[in-house]
């Protein structure tokens, strides 16, 4: 039998074979279709009249009985086996085009995968552009946004000034508009209050306005302050002014006057020291990162705040805003009123300007460390009148002594601990040091002392540590001294070789 040929079902009942004309052809016009031959030629069939077809197919089957179906098969087998028809003169009467379903079958199983691919195909290549169309809209949308946050320059809301062109007939004519910013008490932001005095130090941005209520609100806050705290100019950049403004807008009028003097003090040192960014704690081991220190204790008591501790009577007794990343000036006249103050460390921070002489003068303030800051000026001697002082730390705080170690130092007779590495002092150790009787830790090293260790301070027994090295004045040790080191009460001193022992 010829490969090309296929077989074909023939409903014909009759016995005799029949053999195609000669005119005809048994080679399909192309391959991969289903056909039937019919009216003396080949018909390709659809997949309606496949399906049709196989139907029709599998009922027949099953009205056979098991012997007819066996000799119909052999029957058909013989006859094209030996190309044996029973009319020579006409095409077979084909009216069904049948084949076996073990043929059948796969090929529409092949078809039906073959329609699924390319489903799935065209919907990949939908998806792959929806995803390409989606990143190019994004590429599109961010430059657009970056070129209209540098083409306005605008900050926190501030619109900048719009500027018409002039006309060309009339080219001296120029119109310009500004749309100024209106702050009031439900929008005030801590960055608000940065943009308000960003190009000068003491007046207002002109692009900024203030509404009326908030203004009202400032000088009802003001009349609050004014037998504690010097006049405050409503439109100056000053923090304490920034302060008021601040508590206008975030805490109710009816608050008492102590907690608002304390409140308003907190709030005009973190204003005064917070630069361009918020105060902030690095992390550690123990502990997280922390920002925003006004913001986080804003809703709280100030004695709740954190580095706030207060006595029974909600006096803030110790402030310890250590390492925060404190920039700018202290604010002097306002700590000054934290009269019951006793322990402030704004140690490891970048503080500048001078030491105000009215923080190294409250009244009750035992323990004072301003040391690893970046202070200018001269440290007011004021210090050393302080008879109530215990801890002094000025040691590489900037500030210079610029002079002598006053005499009067001799009065702090409950001073423990005094460490001024790097302060300038110059001239000789004072002999009323000798006096200071509780002092445990001295540190004058690096600065530019000169002459001889005087034996008054070998009459310090409680003195533990000792340090004067690189002062490169220093010729000599009095014996007194070296003898703390032999009788074991000196365990630290950093010029023993000079004592004459290891």
């Amino acid at each position: 039998m010829d490969n090309n040929s296929l077989p074909l079902a023939n409903d014909n009942d009759d016995d005799a074979p029949q053999q195609p004309p000669s005119t005809v052809t048994r080679t399909p016009p192309k391959s991969g279709g289903i056909y039937t031959f019919k009216d003396g030629k080949y018909v390709e069939l659809n997949m309606e009249e496949v399906e049709s077809r196989m139907h029709q197919h599998s009922q027949d089957d099953d009205a056979e009985d098991e012997d007819d179906e066996d000799q119909a098969v052999d029957h058909n087998n013989d006859e094209e086996a030996d190309g044996i028809y029973k009319d020579d003169d006409a095409a077979p009467p084909v009216k069904r085009f049948r084949l076996p379903a073990i043929i059948e079958r796969p090929i529409l199983c092949q078809q039906a995968e073959s329609q699924k691919r390319r489903l799935y195909i065209w919907i990949g290549a939908v998806a792959m552009l929806v995803v390409v169309l989606s990143i190019l809209l994004g590429v599109v949308l961010a430059h657009n946004n970056h070129a209209n946050t540098e083409g306005s320059g605008s900050v926190s809301g501030v619109m900048p000034p719009v500027i018409e062109e002039p006309d060309d007939k009339n080219p001296t004519t120029t119109t310009t508009t500004t749309t100024n910013t209106v702050l009031s008490t439900s929008s005030l932001t801590i960055e608000d209050l940065r943009n308000l005095c960003s190009d000068s130090d003491s007046t207002m941005n002109t692009s900024m306005t203030l509404s009326e209520e908030l203004l009202q609100r400032r000088d009802d806050l003001a009349s609050l302050l004014q037998d504690d705290i010097p006049i405050i100019l409503a439109h100056s950049c000053a923090p304490s002014n920034l302060a008021l403004l601040w508590l206008a807008a975030h805490i109710p009028l009816e608050d008492h006057a102590e907690e608002f003097l304390n409140r308003f003090i907190l709030t005009t040192l973190y204003l005064a020291t917070s630069g361009e960014s918020s105060w902030t704690t690095p992390a550690t081991l123990f502990h997280d990162s922390e920002d925003d220190w006004l913001l986080q204790n804003n809703g709280a008591a100030v004695c709740d705040w954190k580095g706030v501790t207060c006595d029974e009577q909600d006096e803030v007794t110790s402030l310890i805003l250590k390492s925060k990343n404190l920039t700018g000036t202290l604010p002097g006249d306002e700590l000054a009123q934290l009269s019951k103050l006793q322990v402030l460390d704004l140690s490891i921070n970048a503080l500048t300007g001078t030491i105000p002489e009215a923080v190294v003068t409250l009244p009750n303030i035992v323990r004072l460390d301003l040391s690893l800051n970046k202070f200018t000026g001269t440290i007011p001697n004021a210090i050393f009148s302080q008879t109530q002082l215990q801890k002094v730390n000025l040691a590489d705080s900037g500030g210079t002594l610029g002079g002598l170690i006053p005499t009067s130092i001799g009065t702090l007779v409950a001073l423990e601990q005094f460490l001024a590495r790097g302060i300038n002092a110059q001239g000789t150790l004072p002999t009323e040091l000798g006096n200071c009787a509780s002092l445990k830790f001295l540190d004058l090293s690096k600065n530019s002392l000169q002459g001889r260790v005087p034996s008054e301070l070998g009459s310090l027994l409680s003195l533990q540590s000792l340090y004067l090295k690189e002062n490169t004045g220093i010729v000599e040790v009095a014996p007194e001294v070296c003898n703390l080191m032999t009788e074991g009460k000196l365990m630290a001193f950093d010029l023993k070789n000079q004592c004459n022992m290891e």
